[in-house]
């Protein structure tokens, strides 16, 4: 059970994340409620992001000159 519980290498605070991305706290939280951004826990009211759902949302925001998206399997 222990063995499945996310390290500190593998997820990211909402704290963490703004100042890894640069935006604002209102942005992300935002995105939560209208259901964009990347996938997240919520435990006792805090909020985790698995580091794989942030790259993976990373990975869908990938662009190529004129707006063109780069989708990535």
């Amino acid at each position: 059970m222990a063995q499945d519980m996310l390290s500190t290498e593998e997820r990211m605070t909402e704290q963490q994340l703004i100042e890894y991305w640069g935006i604002s706290i209102h942005t992300l939280r935002k995105w939560r409620t209208t259901g964009r951004g990347p996938m997240y826990i919520k435990i006792g009211g805090k909020v985790i992001y698995p580091m794989p759902a942030i790259h993976e949302y990373e990975r869908s925001r990938l662009f190529r000159g004129s707006g063109k998206r780069v989708f990535i399997k």
